[in-house]
C-alpha cells in the first residue's frame, strides 16, 4: 500500500501546497485553505535543528494541526519498506482531517503490516 493513500487525489485535485522552511503565513494555515502542507527543509539541516523548527512550528498551531515530521537520520520501516521522503520534510494537516482518513483506514488492511510501536508513534501525535 502507499504510504498515504489520499496524497495522490489531493494532490491532483491542488489541495496539497508545498512552502519553504521559513513561513509566517500561519493565517493561511489556520483558514485551512488546502488539506495537505509540505514544509521543505534545506538538505544540510540538522536533526537537531530540523526539531527545533517543529517544536515551534507545533508551539505556534496548537493542537488543531499535526506535524507529521521526517527527517532522513531518522528511519521509518513498515515490513521491510522505508518510508523516508529522503530529505527533511514535515507534513501539516488539520486533525479532525487526519483523524478521519485514519479511521477509515483502520477499517483496511492499511495498518496491518505496521508494529504496535510505530502505530503508537504515529497515532499519538
Amino acid at each position: 500500500m502507499p504510504p498515504c493513500p489520499y496524497a495522490r487525489k489531493a494532490w491532483v485535485e491542488g489541495r496539497v501546497q508545498v512552502i519553504g522552511d521559513y513561513f509566517e503565513d500561519f493565517e493561511a494555515l489556520l483558514r485551512d485553505e488546502s488539506d495537505l502542507y509540505i514544509m521543505t527543509f534545506n538538505d544540510d539541516v540538522t536533526q537537531e535543528d530540523f526539531y527545533e523548527e517543529i517544536d515551534y512550528l507545533r508551539e505556534r498551531l496548537g493542537n488543531d494541526y499535526i506535524i507529521l515530521d521526517d527527517h532522513p537520520d531518522e528511519i521509518e520501516e513498515v515490513d521491510g519498506f522505508n518510508l523516508n521522503f529522503g530529505k527533511p520534510v514535515a507534513f501539516i494537516q488539520s486533525r479532525q482531517k487526519l483523524t478521519e482518513h485514519r479511521e477509515e483506514l483502520k477499517k483496511t488492511k492499511y495498518y496491518d503490516n505496521w508494529t504496535e510501536e510505530y502505530k503508537k508513534d504515529v497515532w499519538e501525535l
